[in-house]
């Protein structure tokens, strides 16, 4: 019953990743590159060159 229960939830959860990618896969591509986008961003921070010490 344990493993029945498991197979159910497996098929359920690969259904809806399934749906989720049919609506958002169109709009994959640009999710990721303003991620990445915005970690460069982040990563950069303040300009280092320039400072007085």
């Amino acid at each position: 019953m344990n493993s029945l229960l498991f197979l159910l939830l497996c098929v359920l959860l690969s259904i809806l990743a399934w749906g989720a990618f049919q609506v958002l896969g169109n709009y994959a591509f640009l999710l990721m590159v303003v991620i990445v986008v915005a970690l460069l961003v982040r990563q950069a921070g303040k300009p280092k060159f320039g400072r007085r010490k």
